[in-house]
């Protein structure tokens, strides 16, 4: 009886695409990297994709990784929601949705390294490139920040960085930042969900998993805020500025790597 409740409760839990052990290392995994965009504001959803792209099947990242950022994004909106600036939000959703209406249409894109490498370089202009004193993008272009960021996550999966980029972080507190990040990233994954469902993708197999996955992020998720609270304002300024640099610079070696390859 115990083999069987065991082979079961294997058969609900791990995709047949996955062993119990990779299974196990993934969701390890998510909680650290929950643990840590909650802290520092960013930065597990790239060390995840990074992650699963090297145990999933091709097809199954992008769609996978999304269902399981919206879980972990959602964890941390809600256990921060008080923070979350929404009119910030809604400017961002506007474009996100005509982003994504882009991408449906879209049937040829950049190639992947191209697009890494764009994206790389914008976040990095974006905290060392010349800017204007009290320079802010304003209601239009946190709206066009919706468009371009939801547009290039249908393609590269893991656009945290490229959304910090356009917020307005200056003028925030620690908290709000990982709130309102955390809400955008949500929607733009969710998304995402709807998309690959409309493809025909099947969320079915991976439900346990997913499932597994989400209680392991929301766990972390609540670790991750626990240590923000501790964090003095200016020293989680210059953490989130040298994650925002470090993803940077990952987006460019893989892209630059990828062409020479």
């Amino acid at each position: 009886m115990s083999d069987t409740l065991l082979n079961e409760l294997h058969r609900l839990t791990v995709p047949p695409d996955l062993t119990a052990w990779t299974a196990v290392l993934l969701i390890g995994v998510n909680f650290v990297t929950s643990a840590f965009t909650a802290t520092v504001g960013l930065g597990g959803g790239v060390a995840n994709i990074a992650v699963m792209a090297n145990f999933l099947p091709a097809a199954s990242v992008i769609p996978i990784h999304a269902v399981v950022q919206v879980g972990n994004n959602a964890s941390r909106t809600v256990l921060n929601r008080k923070n979350v600036v929404w009119h910030l939000a809604g400017w961002f959703t506007l474009g996100a949705l005509v982003g994504a209406g882009i991408a449906s249409l879209v049937v040829v894109a950049l190639p992947r390294p191209v697009l890494q490498l764009i994206l790389g370089i914008f976040v990095l202009y974006s905290v060392f490139g010349p800017k204007p004193k009290n320079l802010t993008l304003g209601k239009a272009g946190i709206v066009i920040g919706g468009v371009v960021t939801t547009f290039a996550t249908f393609f590269v999966g893991a656009t945290g960085p490229l959304v910090a980029a356009v917020m307005p972080v200056a003028t925030m507190v620690r908290h709000q930042v990982v709130a309102t990040h955390g809400a955008l990233m949500t929607f733009q994954h969710a998304l995402k969900i709807v998309f690959f469902g409309m493809l025909g993708f099947q969320f079915l197999p991976w439900l346990g998993f997913l499932a597994a996955m989400m209680i392991a992020g929301f766990l972390g998720t609540y670790v991750g805020r626990m240590l923000l609270g501790r964090m003095p304002e200016a020293f989680f300024k210059k953490l989130f500025y040298c994650v925002l640099v470090l993803l940077a610079l990952r987006l460019i070696y893989a892209g630059i790597a990828e062409l020479l390859a």
